[in-house]
């Protein structure tokens, strides 16, 4: 699905760098939703285009 790029814990608070194909997003981001009962956010820092011959996130 994606990789973990950075994992960051803060007092009650956790913050997660995540390279992750777009079309997964949507799932992820209901996922953190439902999982944080609504308090959680899901943010896109970058998009980047890359080649399929590039590179490949697994």
């Amino acid at each position: 699905m994606g990789q973990v790029e950075t994992k960051e814990f803060t007092g009650n608070s956790l913050t997660l760098i995540i390279l992750l194909d777009p079309g997964f997003f949507r799932e992820l981001d209901e996922l953190v939703r439902a999982e944080s009962k609504g308090k959680g956010v899901l943010e896109v820092l970058s998009l980047k285009d890359v080649a399929d011959s590039e590179e490949q996130i697994e």
